[in-house]
């Protein structure tokens, strides 16, 4: 589940970056005092790719699962409910 927050809850300064028409880059790198990327701001186009994308990337895992599923191999591993109410 994502996490929301308001807009108007950001300091300006961070704010005025999200709410630009053309900004010069696509994300916003939020950085520890170290210098390291802690979390990312991204915006709506690039979230809706990155969406797509990993769906995509879900789907082809999918179908390899499908394609590699054996029927006979799982019904002969399966037991029925009472066996399975006994236990081991």
């Amino acid at each position: 589940m994502m996490r929301e927050v308001n807009l108007n809850d950001f300091p300006q300064e961070i704010a005025s970056k999200i709410r630009e028409k053309f900004p010069l880059g696509e994300d916003i790198a939020i950085l520890d005092k170290e210098g390291s990327v802690v979390s990312v701001i991204i915006g709506v186009k690039p979230y809706k790719y990155l969406l797509a994308k990993i769906e995509e990337d879900e789907e082809i895992i999918d179908l390899e699962e499908l394609k590699n599923f054996d029927t006979k191999k799982e019904i002969n591993k399966s037991v029925d409910f009472d066996d399975f109410m006994k236990g081991d």
